[in-house]
């Protein structure tokens, strides 16, 4: 995991702020669907479909804690009602590892809050919950609200992280994120800049104050790990992807291949127009990087080869592949999207989901999983001692014209 140690406040963060806290649109990541776009013909219409975010690693921010310091997770709700509670990500000290937590850990005051001025987070609380974190382990608590707090959708919301200890600076836990740090040649398929929000306190961490978007380089995205639950079934929204498996990617080369098999989940029949995937070059060789759309069994619907040279190799980074002649797919229809090597070395690493933890399948792409070829045939990723797992998906978004 990444300890954020340090904090950013200088005049860069500034131009941030003011350039990129925008209203995000985290009310539109529902069932791994993503925002439907129509084109000139009224019968048409774009959608994205796929994870479509990035990320590298964990970020922690204390809440309280020696710098006193608040959270913020910003989101826009696609229903007029209620929300009942939020489920989030709770990290402290364990395995010999310092900087998440100190003393009992405080007392978690868990806000929901109208948007304000400037896109920053409002000031009055809609509802509040208290919550008395454990100690022991990282935990994914869902915190209820004992009066739901009325939302209308399309509107900005942000739930706000405080601490309520008489001693928050030795006192408290921290709430994770997730972090990707922009690379590519393309712009990251889900925008969703002014996510997070940092506060200061100048009370140890109960009041918050000085809003700015998280950020530990100019380059970093900070991505929340929230689930906010309506009242009725289904009522969900946010990102449940937990952790990235960066500490283990696997090689695109030769006969080695990455793929995400899954189910179309839309209506009806569909064009898959462009393919958005996040990868980085290993090596000289910059041959060209094949991306692929197959049936199961290897057969190819549609090709496009992308140069390797503009990939990056720092870092991860989304990479564009617009199919020539757009594959014609069905409701229900098993594809998967492979990654190949046609000349250069390239490697990529899946996110998790989080429906272990609690998480809902609306908040994650839940209609397929991660795979790497494996003497001669395919199995789902191994990572922390597991083997062919299936919760895992690629860092991609496919554009489908219906």
């Amino acid at each position: 995991m990444l300890v954020a140690s340090r904090w950013e406040s200088d005049v860069s963060v500034e131009r941030r702020r003011r350039a990129r806290l925008v209203p995000v649109l985290l009310g539109l990541l529902v069932a791994g669907v993503g925002v439907a776009a129509a084109s000139s013909r009224a019968a048409t219409r774009t959608t994205w479909i796929g994870p479509r975010l990035g990320a590298d690693a964990l970020a922690n921010t204390p809440i309280g804690g020696p710098f006193g310091t608040t959270l913020a997770f910003r989101f826009r709700p696609t229903w007029n009602g209620s929300v009942k509670g939020v489920r989030f990500y709770v990290v402290v000290n364990i395995h010999g590892k310092l900087g998440y937590s100190g003393g009992d850990g405080g007392t978690l005051r868990v806000s929901l809050v109208e948007g304000g001025d400037g896109g920053l987070p409002g000031t009055t609380p809609l509802a509040s919950a208290l919550l008395r974190p454990q100690m022991g382990a990282i935990s994914f608590p869902l915190v209820r609200f004992g009066t739901p707090p009325t939302v209308i959708a399309g509107h900005d919301y942000d739930i706000v992280f405080t601490n309520k200890s008489s001693n928050p600076a030795a006192n408290y836990v921290s709430i994770n994120a997730l972090v990707g740090h922009e690379a590519g040649v393309a712009p990251a398929p889900l925008a969703l800049d002014g996510s997070v929000l940092l506060g200061d306190s100048t009370d140890g961490g109960a009041t918050p104050a000085n809003w700015r978007t998280r950020a530990q380089a100019s380059a970093d995205t900070y991505l929340p790990i929230v689930d906010v639950a309506g009242a009725r079934k289904g009522q969900h929204l946010g990102l449940g992807y937990m952790e990235s498996w960066i500490s283990n990617p696997k090689p695109i080369n030769g006969s080695a291949a990455v793929r995400e098999l899954f189910t179309y989940p839309g209506a009806g029949t569909a064009r898959v127009l462009q393919a958005l995937v996040r990868v980085r070059r290993t090596g000289d060789h910059v041959g060209p990087l094949s991306v692929r759309l197959e049936d199961p069994d290897g057969r190819a619907l549609a090709v496009a080869n992308v140069p390797g040279a503009p990939v990056p190799s720092d870092g991860a980074g989304w990479v564009s592949a617009t199919f020539l002649k757009p594959p014609l797919i069905r409701a229900g229809r098993k594809l998967a999207l492979v990654l190949r090597s046609a000349g250069g070395t390239f490697e990529a690493f899946p996110l998790r989901k989080g429906p272990a933890f609690g998480f809902s399948v609306g908040t994650i792409f839940s209609t397929g999983y991660a795979q790497f070829s494996r003497s001669g045939g395919w199995v789902g990723w191994d990572q922390w001692g597991n083997l062919n797992r299936s919760d895992g998906d690629l860092q991609f978004a496919l554009r489908i014209s219906s």
